[in-house]
């Protein structure tokens, strides 16, 4: 019941600033998303607690790889998900929920291939790359050794499963991973994993923003490795 009145608060605080968002310039759509660290936030409810098309990336974004080598060879950094591949439709589990959508909210089960040998820990970032790349989930401080996510991480600051990994706050409402919600065209979302070389993402906190988080992550990702899925209604 807790998960169910979250979906709805999020989705209709984001659909709320979208409406303000299409009335107004580019350049205020990019203002509209920002988090506010001065916005007090209700906290998150508690929990108890491969196959896929890749498109891989460098910081320059063309092709590229990042994974471990060897001998002379280099391995793909890439990630797949079980659930949808590259450009497939995402499967209506992993969209939004309550008043905006049929979905649930449901984080979906990503896999990828090691990183460079220095790799300390990876993040995800997934964005609406239709809404100005909105921010909609943010898992970091996910440990090396890790390499893949199961499906539906719960609501939390701090994760269980994989222990030591952080969620960011999602527009000042609670810590986890916020489903394609589209009822204006069919969008393109993105999930990008990022190759780290700390164990820990410096400099970010827990009131820290999720667009913040996700700017840290990206300014210092050693390699990044991308899946994108579609959702909505043509």
């Amino acid at each position: 019941m807790q998960r169910q009145i979250w979906r709805i608060l999020l989705a209709g605080a984001a659909m709320s600033q979208l409406a303000a968002c299409n009335t107004e310039s580019t350049a205020f759509v990019v203002q509209c998303w920002k988090g506010n660290d001065d916005t007090e936030a209700a906290e998150e409810p508690g929990s108890d607690n491969d196959s896929g098309g890749t498109n891989v990336e460098t910081d320059s974004g063309g092709a590229g790889t990042g994974g471990d080598s060897s001998g002379d060879t280099e391995v793909p950094f890439t990630l797949t998900s079980t659930a949808f591949s590259e450009g497939e439709v995402i499967p209506t589990v992993h969209e939004c929920g309550g008043e905006w959508g049929s979905g649930e909210d449901s984080s979906p089960p990503l896999s990828w291939a090691p990183g460079p040998e220095k790799t300390g820990s990876y993040a995800v970032v997934m964005r609406d790359l239709d809404m100005n790349d909105l921010v909609h989930w943010v898992i970091y401080d996910i440990p090396g050794s890790v390499h893949s996510l199961s499906e539906g991480i719960p609501f939390g600051y701090e994760v269980a499963d994989p222990a030591g990994a952080r969620q960011a706050k999602l527009h000042n409402l609670y810590f986890g991973y916020f489903g394609p919600c589209s009822k204006s065209g069919i969008k393109t979302y993105r999930w990008t994993v990022h190759a780290m070389e700390g164990e820990r993402l410096p400099g970010v906190e827990k009131k820290t923003t999720e667009n913040e988080i996700a700017a840290a992550i990206e300014g210092s990702s050693q390699a990044q490795a991308s899946l994108s899925g579609l959702s909505g209604e043509s």
